[in-house]
Parts: structure tokens; sequence; C-alpha cells
């Protein structure tokens, strides 16, 4: 139907529908080797029936963990400067990360703003001016 909007299914209408717990669908989710099969099978079963799909964020936030790392450029015209960003962009995705570029870095800094430091809580690691933030894990 046109303008509809489709409602997302949330981890607990899965466990409700499956008849299990929300940690059951979690285990099925993260360890599914540690549910027993018939359950499992009628989870995923639920989990396709219902296009439910996991919130990463979410997930991240309650492992008080991300895959994001944070780089804020100070001159995206210079060349350096982008070139140590394409760097660490194929540097983080081999690694299995994903990178996030502010683009109001460089507004704000160029109005002569305090920039936030670090501006989100998203990303596990923020490296500006070469130096990692304190707060930088995994890597």
């Amino acid at each position: 139907m046109a303008g509809r909007v489709a409602q997302t299914v949330s981890i607990k209408e899965v466990a409700r529908l499956a008849d299990v717990s929300v940690g059951t669908v979690s285990n099925v989710l993260n360890r599914p080797e540690k549910v027993a099969e018939g359950t499992r099978i009628r989870v995923q079963r639920i989990i396709e029936q219902t296009g439910f799909v996991r919130s990463e964020s979410a997930r991240q936030l309650r492992a008080g963990s991300s895959r994001m790392l944070a780089m804020l450029v100070l001159d995206m015209a210079n060349p350096f400067f982008v070139s140590v960003a394409k760097g660490a962009e194929r540097a983080a995705r081999d690694a299995g990360l994903g990178v996030m570029l502010p683009q109001y870095a460089t507004t704000l800094a160029a109005r002569g703003r305090a920039l936030p430091w670090p501006p989100a809580r998203s990303a596990g690691c923020w490296c500006g001016s070469g130096r990692p933030y304190r707060g930088c894990h995994g890597g």
C-alpha cells in the first residue's frame, strides 16, 4: 500500500511469537550452538517470517563497544589529509571496522568554534590531529 510505513519488529515480539525468552532469541542470533536445534529452527523461522533485523546500534550499546572508528580531519581540501583519511578507511575496513568522518568538523573549526570531543558515543575510537582519543580501544 502506498504511503504505509512498515513496522519494525522487536526482539521481544520475536520472542513472544516463538514462545521463548528474549535471551533465547539473542542466543539464536549470537551463539546458535547453545540453543537446542528445534528451538533454534523455530526462532529462525519467526525471524524470517517477521522480517526481524537486529539493531546494530542497540547491540553495541548493550555490549558497551563499537565497530566504528571516527576521524576528525581538519582540512579535507588538503590532499595530504584526504590521503590519510583514505588510508585509515582502508585499514579500518581490513580490520572489519567502519569509519565515520564528521562533515561538520571543518565547518566548525573554520568558524573558530570549539569542537565537542568526542562528538558522539557511537564510535569506539576517535582519532584527530594524529593522536588517538584516550577512550580508544580495540587496536
